[in-house]
């Protein structure tokens, strides 16, 4: 258990995190190191339970969209391509697999895509 004087703001999220952790391996994700090291831990899930990797796409497109970081080509590809995922999971019933075959596809030819300034509350 984490001491509530060992926890930050995540500078993404906003959700309290440790205040240590391992930074984001992608300069264009605006999540603090404990944050990044949480979803890291999460992500590993998968490989030990089945009910984890069953909604691993969706995982990664949450924590994507909710730490945008700033406004660049990078973050904002990010952004809009898991949104994507999330409307074609979420809302349009396709399985996580095709989701991701649909993502790659609007990739194609590299398309640029606007900033989309972030809710006041990503969460």
């Amino acid at each position: 258990m984490v001491a509530s004087a060992d926890l930050v703001p995540c500078i993404g999220c906003g959700a309290s995190v440790p205040a240590r952790g391992v930074p984001p391996d992608h300069a264009y994700v605006g999540a603090s190191p404990g944050c990044w090291s949480l979803f890291a831990d999460l992500r590993g899930r998968e490989l030990t339970d089945a009910r984890y990797l069953a909604h691993g796409r969706s995982i990664t497109d949450a924590y994507m969209v909710q730490h945008p970081g700033v406004p660049g080509r990078q973050s904002s590809q990010s952004v809009w391509i898991h949104l994507v995922g999330l409307c074609l999971v979420l809302e349009h019933g396709l399985a996580p697999v095709a989701a991701a075959g649909a993502m790659q596809r609007l990739l194609t030819g590299k398309p640029t895509f606007p900033w989309l300034d972030p809710p006041p509350w990503p969460g």
